[in-house]
């Protein structure tokens, strides 16, 4: 990757406890070798303890956050859709989220054609599609409400690997912000949603390019198939885990 592009992706890496088990640990040093140069970024909480993560991968700067946004899956969600996540990363062009559950397949050069695209965001797709409706279905009442309120498909794309372009990420946030403050499900939806049926202006990417640099559910058949050829792959240990032997054993 040329050394102006260089400049214009962070890699972002989530962090909420104060060390990683053996499978996560394995999964970011090698995702990080594979990164090279790119600048990375650790994201966690204001009162974490990082001993562990200076010790272990020096040289990384972290980006701290309120506790509040590192409270369980619901507190992410809200960092993720928070316009303080993405001002804090305006000087780049794009924030690529690598979760400590994705395995890179290739490295850091292969991200260099999706920065050229015309999207503001690229994930994996949900295959088979997902179908949500704008209020929430926690309880009974609200699933019978729901029973008669249209259904959106949200196709791409899965948050835990995404490249989402910088600015225009946080405008979208900025121009919705009361919907923003009453989205009742994951964050990755609102921006699949958004994208695809309330803001045109946000470019989500299709299904057939998203499944280039990222892949989830279906993963081991497309990539056996040859169907796809992704950058890497979020939550393999569950779709595809004897993937990290595989590419273990192509390396060798």
């Amino acid at each position: 990757m040329s050394e102006t592009n260089l400049k214009e992706i962070a890699v972002v890496i989530p962090v909420y406890k104060r060390s990683f088990d053996q499978i996560e640990e394995r999964n970011v040093t090698h995702n990080l070798r594979l990164l090279g140069k790119l600048p990375v970024f650790w994201v966690t909480k204001e009162t974490l303890d990082v001993s562990y993560y200076r010790k272990r991968y020096p040289g990384l700067p972290f980006v701290r956050y309120p506790d509040r946004f590192f409270d369980g899956l619901k507190g992410y969600n809200k960092l993720m859709l928070s316009e303080q996540f993405y001002m804090k990363f305006q000087e780049y062009r794009f924030i690529c989220i690598c979760q400590p559950d994705v395995l890179l397949l290739k490295g850091g050069e292969a991200l260099e054609p999706f920065l050229t695209m015309p999207y503001d965001y690229i994930g994996a797709p949900w295959l088979p599609k997902d179908h949500i409706t704008v209020l929430p279905d926690r309880n009974k009442i609200q699933k019978l409400i729901n029973l008669f309120l249209p259904k959106y498909d949200v196709e791409v794309g899965n948050g835990g690997f995404s490249l989402r372009r910088t600015e225009r990420t946080l405008s979208l946030l900025r121009k919705w912000r009361r919907f923003v403050r009453i989205w009742p499900h994951y964050e990755d939806y609102f921006f699949a949603y958004m994208g695809r049926y309330r803001d045109l202006n946000y470019r989500i990417a299709p299904v057939e390019t998203a499944m280039q640099f990222s892949l989830e559910s279906r993963s081991r058949e497309l990539i056996e198939s040859g169907a796809a050829s992704p950058v890497g792959v979020h939550a393999y240990q569950k779709y595809y885990p004897d993937l990290w032997d595989e590419i273990k054993g192509e390396m060798k």
